[in-house]
């Protein structure tokens, strides 16, 4: 994911939710440029959460898959966008931020 679409990203959940929190595996931050400024330009985890409505964007979410050989499983990061409430207002940024 781009610089510049995180920041398009994190403007629709600060549009459509009461309040929103960025964070990584060990801290929160303020806003993106809070985030670059300690963590750097190459950002390996990212957890945007709105809340009213609830929604959750996490970047390089880590999920074990089966490969083709039987009995081996790898690691799959990938971006994951989910409601955490069934409303209008949580469906509606669901959808914006699809696109």
């Amino acid at each position: 994911m781009y610089r510049e679409d995180l920041n398009a990203l994190v403007g629709l959940f600060q549009k459509a939710c009461s309040f929103v929190i960025i964070s990584d595996d060990t801290s929160r931050y303020a806003s993106l440029a809070e985030m670059k400024q300690y963590v750097g330009s190459r950002v390996k985890n990212l957890n945007i959460r709105g809340e009213n409505p609830s929604v959750h964007f996490l970047l390089n979410k880590a999920e074990k898959v089966s490969t083709s050989t039987p009995g081996q499983v790898m690691t799959q990061l990938f971006p994951e966008l989910r409601t955490e409430e069934a409303t209008d207002a949580a469906d509606n940024l669901f959808y914006a931020g699809k696109s």
